[in-house]
């Protein structure tokens, strides 16, 4: 488990900071493919920024699943039961 985090204020941290630039990197990704997707002259630009946000997404899936801290996706609430539940229907 993580060690608790204090502010110079005394408040307490709940995301440390690798979860902070994980997903301002992966806010400010997606908004930029957003915002270039129907500009041809930027389509570069557009295709990096999604290359970007799928790699973003598949690090934090390894990351829920093999990192041994706090952040497992096992521990979101309700969310083991409807990936099983989703599973189960697919097959």
């Amino acid at each position: 488990m993580n060690d608790v985090s204090l502010s110079r204020d005394g408040k307490v941290l709940v995301w440390d900071l690798p979860v902070r630039v994980f997903h301002w990197l992966l806010a400010a990704s997606f908004a930029g493919a957003w915002l270039t997707a129907e500009h041809e002259r930027w389509r570069l630009l557009h295709i990096t920024f999604g290359c970007t946000v799928l790699a973003l997404a598949v690090l934090r899936l390894a990351w829920g699943l093999f990192d041994p801290c706090s952040c497992h996706l096992v521990d979101v609430p309700g969310l083991p039961t409807l990936v099983d539940s989703g599973f189960r229907r697919a097959v």
